[in-house]
């Protein structure tokens, strides 16, 4: 007889604690759900913010590389480049050095803008250093030997004109576009 009031009592006992139980699970496992979204969106949250803190810094340094990019292209043009680099007394070989020299000494100081325009942009600023190069030597190889720096001038413009749009005005025309799809 005492098995049946120790049962009696333990079985009601047993379901209250299970019901309990599984109802205090569910409500915790919702609870930490429920915790896990806020951390979640508070996470979120956050990286916008910085995300749109660090727009507001770097923004600026991007839209001063592409106007430092667009000077370099400009610098680096065949007409500007004769401009600053003919000395009459130069013969044509040393003019030739003296070009490539500057094109890439200009294209080494803004190395560094590369980490704030696009890859493809930067590459075809690159692509436009090199063809410019190529430019001048192919200019310089159809000059005879005595050739004096105003030679290797006239037949560098000739060739760009040949050509058409020059390897920096076909690079600032794209690095334009770029500008204005981004700003």
């Amino acid at each position: 007889m005492n098995w049946d009031i120790i049962l009696a009592a333990t079985i009601p006992a047993v379901i209250v604690f299970a019901t309990a139980f599984f109802l205090m699970r569910d409500f915790m496992k919702k609870h930490e759900s429920i915790l896990r979204e806020i951390q979640q969106d508070e996470q979120r949250k956050v990286m916008a913010q910085i995300k749109t803190e660090n727009r507001k810094i770097v923004s600026p340094l991007r839209l001063q590389a592409y106007e430092r990019i667009v000077l370099l292209l400009e610098r680096i043009s065949p007409n500007s480049l004769l401009l600053r680099s003919v000395e009459s007394d130069m013969t044509a070989a040393q003019m030739r050095s003296k070009l490539i020299t500057a094109i890439r000494n200009e294209y080494e100081h803004n190395l560094s803008q590369q980490v704030y325009i696009s890859v493809e942009a930067w590459e075809i600023v690159k692509n436009a250093k090199e063809e410019l190069v190529k430019l001048v030597n192919s200019a310089f190889g159809e000059l005879k030997e005595d050739a004096t720096a105003n030679d290797l001038a006239s037949k560098v413009i000739e060739l760009s004109v040949q050509k058409g749009n020059t390897p920096t005005d076909r690079a600032l025309v794209a690095v334009k576009k770029e500008i204005q799809n981004i700003f």
